[in-house]
């Protein structure tokens, strides 16, 4: 007798079949886009992401409110396009799945298999293109089209600020000059409006430099009073803490790309 894999896909076994699975874990979501909250209107305005934080005058009791917003009202709005995945079921498995009908914890563990393909499917591109919003400042990614056609979804946030040292970091750089530009940082992360809790991301050959700064004799001499501690793909300077980010994501055309770029020291305010 044919299957109906609308019966084993139906909302109620796709519920249970959710609750098993564990929660998945993506470093540049889980670390910088840890607030996903629903968006009232499949439409979202420019004006609503570029908004930024600032201080206002203060005003009398009986005064007028200040406005938070810009002069100038933004009207223009953007559609966030959907990842949408499936999965083929090849007629043995429809052949395996006839099966086990009848047998609960069969049919479920089979169904969990095929959703969990889906989930993860979604989950890396979903976190791919959050890695290229979160360093480039733009969404730039394939998208289908109609006829079998390809394209590029594009969408430019604005300029990501930029710190320019008048020297690069080496082996010999002070620890104290590190600290001074993880300080500039977060002063622009502040002059844009943001602040509070900044986090400090570094690629693969920075993290390995700041690694010899760190072993390095000097370092560990009695005049040295900034505090330096190494953990766990973790350096604490001063303070400031730098997390190594040394992973890769796959790209549409197959090839692996770092998310963050073998000599970028990267910061973010990481509780907005």
């Amino acid at each position: 007798m044919p299957i109906d894999l609308r019966n084993v896909f139906n909302p109620r076994g796709i519920a249970q079949s959710f609750e098993t699975l564990e929660p998945l874990k993506s470093t540049v979501m889980d670390s910088l886009f840890k607030k996903r909250p629903n968006h009232p209107s499949p439409m979202i305005s420019y004006a609503e992401v570029k908004r930024v934080l600032r201080s206002v005058p203060v005003v009398r009791r009986d005064g007028s409110p200040i406005s938070l917003g810009n002069e100038e009202i933004e009207v223009n709005s953007f559609a966030p396009l959907p990842i949408k995945v499936s999965t083929n079921v090849s007629a043995a498995e429809l052949n395996d799945l006839s099966a086990m009908m009848g047998n609960d914890a069969a049919v479920n563990a089979w169904r969990i298999k095929k959703i969990e393909e889906l989930r993860e499917s979604a989950r890396i591109t979903t976190e791919a293109i959050a890695t290229v919003v979160a360093t480039l400042g733009k969404i730039s990614w394939p998208v289908e089209l109609k006829g079998g056609r390809t394209g590029l979804y594009q969408i430019d946030y604005g300029k990501i600020p930029t710190l320019t040292s008048a020297n690069k970091i080496t082996s010999s750089t002070k620890v104290s000059e590190i600290y001074r530009i993880l300080k500039s940082m977060k002063t622009i992360i502040n002059k844009n409006g943001y602040g509070g809790k900044t986090t400090f991301f570094v690629g693969e050959d920075v993290f390995s430099t700041l690694l010899d700064i760190c072993d390095a004799p000097k370092t560990q001499t009695k005049e040295s009073t900034m505090r330096i501690e190494l953990s766990d793909g973790k350096i604490n300077i001063g303070g400031f803490e730098l997390i190594a980010l040394d992973e890769t994501y796959p790209a549409p055309d197959g090839t692996w790309v770092p998310k963050l770029g073998a000599k970028m020291l990267f910061a973010t305010a990481s509780d907005v």
